[in-house]
């Protein structure tokens, strides 16, 4: 199928739990639902992301409490190398004690408010684009903030591009964690970061973000650990 395998839309409470989701579009793709949980699952072999859990809310009264926990996501984005290998929007869902390996571009990424992300593995990411992170936030809002990035390990995030021309080359331009373009307010603190090709930790031109306590190592080009990056139109 070039469909989801699973795919839940404005329900509440509703679980996926313990599948095997290989060979189709999404694993499970969740949309405008609140208090769900998908636990437990081997998604592979999919032709986009694995894990999708969207919505529109920006009510941090009304959080949407979605939990992706304990899957196991990997060798993902066949067709669609922009895919993640776990994506959320909306406001305080949590991503815990995943692994997500062998994926084209992000391992988790994450926008809306108070989110958090935390106890995953990640590696081996971004193996065929560049410009990404093995978690990534993209803002392009000032509001867009209260996420906490925790206790994450996250490895080999390696990038693949061009280089002075038609030259090819992998690693190439990507960072462990990535605030990009104004992702504001978020905590970052007891990640292990390694072997990113840029440096462990990026901030573009966000705002009220601390970042602390982390443990940062086997930077591929050795200059950064952390990089505060400016926005340039």
């Amino acid at each position: 199928s070039d469909g989801p395998a699973v795919a839940i839309s404005t329900a509440e409470a509703c679980g996926v739990v313990g599948c095997v989701l290989r060979n189709v579009g999404t694993g499970v793709s969740l949309s405008g639902s609140r208090e769900c949980l998908i636990y437990g699952n081997d998604i592979h072999s999919t032709g986009g992301a694995g894990i999708t859990a969207h919505s529109g809310n920006r009510n941090p009264e009304a959080p949407d409490a979605n939990c992706i926990e304990n899957n196991y996501v990997h060798h993902t984005g066949y067709y669609t190398k922009a895919a993640s290998g776990i994506s959320t929007t909306g406001v305080g869902n949590i991503i815990s004690h995943n692994l997500v390996h062998d994926c084209p571009r992000i391992g988790i990424d994450y926008n809306g408010n108070d989110h958090i992300i935390e106890y995953n593995e990640v590696r081996h990411i971004n193996l065929e684009t560049q410009d990404s992170g093995a978690t990534y936030c993209l803002g392009r809002d000032w509001t867009n903030r209260g996420h906490i990035v925790r206790y994450n390990y996250l490895h080999d995030s390696l990038g693949y591009g061009r280089h002075n021309g038609p030259h090819w080359r992998s690693p190439f331009y990507t960072f462990g964690i990535y605030l990009d373009d104004w992702s504001s307010g978020q905590h970052v603190y007891g990640n292990i970061v390694a072997r990113s090709f840029l440096a462990g930790i990026d901030v573009h031109s966000g705002r009220d973000n601390v970042i602390e306590n982390n443990h940062v190592f086997q930077i591929g080009q050795g200059v950064e650990v952390v990089k505060v990056g400016l926005f340039r139109r």
